[in-house]
């Protein structure tokens, strides 16, 4: 399980001014412990059963004898491995011999357990066991990214020892008092490592490259050199000038990062986007907001690449994480669950489909601002006039003088777009217009065919362009 760090460098920043926290759903069990309440608690009853007996001391043990995997924003996560034996265990050993062994059998031994401060645990484990009812329930499960089941949340007291240890690594607890969560533990890889990885392993400049596993934020701070991010300056006067700063720069950063990977010919299965997509949208139809989408919160299972070269052919399964921003609304101030979307979509084409959608965006811009010109609309007037009398003279006429240089062809489709949008002509009727433009003409020479174009190379790869508008 990765989570984000507070420095993430190319992601919009997290803001917790002002954001409105989820209202957690009453806790069955008071303030020391819930329930699954997910419908298919069996599968886990014996380890909820042997972890709920464990005392504070007894539990304060089994973390501090477990892996740390990750600290995040919102808390620590440990790797924990139920079938461990420790020898402060004895007041529950036999409980605990039952659980470990009943875990071997359905390989669920390893889990996850996150510890909080005070408060966030239990909002948390509120907003993603809804979730996980949500999409466990829903008809198409495979077509949808998968939550981290929650198997329990609970309450700790801690030692002043142990209190100090945990925020040495990056926990802020305080009083003696502490929040867990235990949830499945996932076989699979968050896609900040995946992506840093192969900037890192594709970039020109390979004096960077360590050779050698790096954390998460050590690839992170290689990636940033490599691509030249900036960091905010703070130069802004009051906190929402800050604020707005920053996310300049943080969303300036990610296009860095997305431009090298499609020109490097990174890939993303499109299956996978397509599932963070479904089950963002089922949630939210659902009063469940993730409120903090970043690559760090999608974990892949599975062949992310699509690349059957690679000899992986599993089909990739996607996994949302992290719901300690959750909440039953949108919350003001943070990133749209849909950014992530978006970017990750740029990934699922070809380089060369980038480069059309890029051209095609800047002749829009371009054809836009055309359309305010007078004179342009007067043309369009015209040719409209002529069209309702003989339309494919009209075209051929209109479409001589667009000849004569890249401006006056553009100012030509720039007409037809609009045309077509006050309905004077039809879609059909300028993509049959086009295709008889565009396509070539066989001519027998000798025992060989030829293929002649009847337009100069440029225009005709201009119109293919300008085809995929309409």
């Amino acid at each position: 399980m990765i989570h984000r760090s507070p420095d993430s460098q190319f992601m919009p920043p997290d803001e917790t001014n002002g954001a409105k926290a989820a209202e957690p759903n009453k806790i069955k069990g008071g303030s020391d412990y819930t329930d699954t309440g997910a419908g298919d608690a069996g599968e886990d009853k014996e380890i909820i059963q042997a972890i709920e007996f464990l005392n504070d001391y007894e539990l304060e043990a089994l973390i501090s004898r477990s892996e740390l995997v990750n600290s995040g924003n919102n808390g620590l996560i440990y790797k924990i491995d139920l079938k461990m034996r420790d020898e402060k265990f004895t007041q529950n050993k036999d409980a605990l011999e039952d659980a470990n062994q009943e875990s071997e059998k359905k390989s669920k031994a390893i889990k996850i357990l996150k510890v909080y401060k005070e408060g966030l645990g239990r909002r948390e484990y509120a907003m993603q066991k809804k979730a996980y009812d949500i999409i466990n329930g829903a008809a198409n499960k495979e077509e949808l990214a998968q939550i981290p089941k929650p198997i329990f949340f609970k309450e700790l007291r801690i030692s002043r020892e142990m209190q100090e240890k945990l925020n040495a690594n990056g926990a802020t607890l305080s009083d003696g008092k502490a929040e867990i969560i235990l949830m499945d533990y996932l076989e699979a890889e968050d896609l900040a490592s995946i992506i840093y990885q192969w900037v890192i392993d594709n970039h020109p400049n390979q004096n960077l490259n360590p050779g050698a596993h790096q954390s998460i934020e050590e690839m992170q701070q290689t990636v940033a050199m490599l691509l030249g991010f900036e960091r905010p300056g703070g130069k802004g006067a009051g906190e929402g000038d800050r604020d707005l700063e920053e996310r300049k720069v943080y969303i300036a950063n990610a296009d860095k990062l997305y431009r090298f990977l499609q020109k490097s010919g990174f890939k993303m299965n499109p299956s996978i986007v397509s599932q963070v997509k479904n089950t963002l949208d089922l949630l939210h139809r659902n009063g469940v907001y993730h409120n903090d989408p970043h690559e760090r919160n999608i974990m892949i299972k599975g062949d992310y690449n699509h690349n059957s070269s690679l000899g992986n052919q599993e089909n990739p399964c996607a996994y949302i994480v992290d719901f300690g921003s959750a909440a039953e609304e949108k919350t003001e101030g943070r990133v749209d669950d849909g950014y992530l979307i978006n970017r990750l979509k740029e990934l699922t084409d070809s380089p060369e489909e980038t480069r059309r959608k890029e051209a095609v965006g800047k002749l829009e811009t371009r054809l836009n601002g055309m359309k305010k010109s007078e004179a342009w609309t007067l043309r369009c007037e015209g040719l409209t006039q002529k069209i309702q009398v003989d339309a494919p003279a009209a075209l051929e006429s209109e479409f001589s003088r667009a000849l004569a240089g890249e401006d006056k062809l553009e100012e030509f489709i720039a007409i037809l777009l609009n045309i077509q949008e006050n309905g004077k002509i039809s879609k059909e009727e300028i993509i049959k217009f086009l295709d008889e433009k565009t396509k070539p003409i066989p001519l027998q020479t000798g025992r060989k065919k030829q293929a002649e174009q009847t337009l100069p190379p440029w225009v005709r790869n201009k119109l293919l362009l300008y085809k995929t508008m309409f």
